[in-house]
């Protein structure tokens, strides 16, 4: 088995579809336009048969790749099956798995529409499921992003990388063990450049499970690394929640979070358009060539980069250029505590 050639191809769709993790594999299938999705219980329903026929049928109760043609257009179409009836973290592997057949391009090696042990030799249906395996455990665990948690974390565990990347705990024992098994080896193993691209690339997702802040007073949640003040009130009664306080129990994607106005900006931290005259060819500089106005949210003393609602610096408490120029509105006194339990 080609390991550096699956790798590859993994870090192909992680550099042109994906930023976040848990990394989606039903959003990385939408964009292949030859491949059509479904439940197990859609494909039955669709035939008229049983989804136990569904089964029997592509010989697997977890998931299935078919080729089929189209004979309009003479071009080659995909369905993908999933039993819906499996745990969440067990289907993401079964798509992951599947869209490695796809991507690995098995069906087109073997000349099979169907890919299963009675279409197949032994050794045939081994290699490709083994690679099929390989290809959907690094891209739902990229070992990078698993590596830089198990440097920063007090605590790291299979356990950890499940919680964390949203998998069953069979692949996240793999990438446990084997990363384990690297040691000191690790920076021979991974490529320096792609793995700070791929790093860069998560940044923000990964500084939302290591940097998770709550400020006490006004309720704003933000990701920074030891922040000493809150962005949108300028207190200092913060709350840093770890993965490693938290855990066994979950990481929230989903924070219920205070929602203060904002501006769009992109990863320089630079407005995608003027706050002021909405301006939207923005030049190099901090400043809009049109009507003057600040584009890059600064602290205004010591200059630090801010994220787009940021009206006081995380690090020294001054106000930011957007707003002390008035492009973000003032907090308006929300008081998470409560008044009565306000130390202020």
């Amino acid at each position: 088995m080609d390991y550096d050639f699956i790798q590859r191809k993994v870090y192909d769709l992680i550099f042109t579809f994906i930023d976040s993790i848990p990394i989606d594999p039903f959003s990385i299938v939408s964009y292949f336009d030859s491949i059509f999705i479904c439940s197990y219980k859609e494909y039955s329903e669709y035939y008229n048969i049983s989804e136990d026929d569904v089964i029997r049928k592509f010989n697997s109760n977890e998931g299935f790749l078919l080729k089929c043609k189209d004979t309009s257009t003479n071009t080659n179409y995909y369905i993908m099956g999933y039993n819906q009836n499996k745990s969440k973290e067990r289907i993401r592997f079964t798509i992951a798995h599947e869209l490695g057949h796809f991507i690995l391009k098995h069906n087109d090696r073997t000349s099979k529409n169907i890919l299963n042990r009675y279409s197949l030799s032994d050794q045939e249906t081994q290699h490709f499921e083994t690679e099929a395996n390989h290809f959907a455990k690094h891209l739902l665990i990229p070992f990078p992003i698993a590596l830089y948690f198990k440097k920063h974390l007090n605590r790291f565990t299979a356990e950890i990388i499940s919680n964390i990347f949203n998998v069953n705990f069979e692949p996240a024992n793999y990438v446990f063990l084997n990363l384990n098994k690297l040691g000191d080896y690790s920076k021979k193993y991974f490529d320096s450049n792609i793995e700070q691209i791929i790093l860069k690339k998560f940044n923000k997702s990964i500084a939302k499970i290591l940097y998770k802040n709550r400020c006490l007073f006004c309720g704003h949640i933000f990701y920074v690394k030891d922040p000493k003040f809150c962005p949108i009130c300028g207190k200092t009664l913060l709350l840093r929640e770890s993965i490693d306080d938290i855990f066994p129990y979950f990481i929230n994607y989903e924070d219920d979070n205070m929602i203060y106005s904002k501006i769009e900006i992109n990863e320089n931290h630079k407005a995608v358009k003027c706050p002021k005259c909405e301006n939207e060819h923005i030049v190099e500089g901090d400043y809009c060539q049109i009507c003057g106005m600040h584009t890059v949210n600064r602290c205004t003393f010591c200059h630090e980069l801010l994220d787009g609602d940021a009206r006081y610096c995380h690090e020294c408490g001054a106000e930011s250029t957007f707003y002390i120029n008035r492009i973000l509105t003032n907090y308006e006194g929300y008081n998470y505590l409560g008044k009565d339990d306000a130390p202020f």
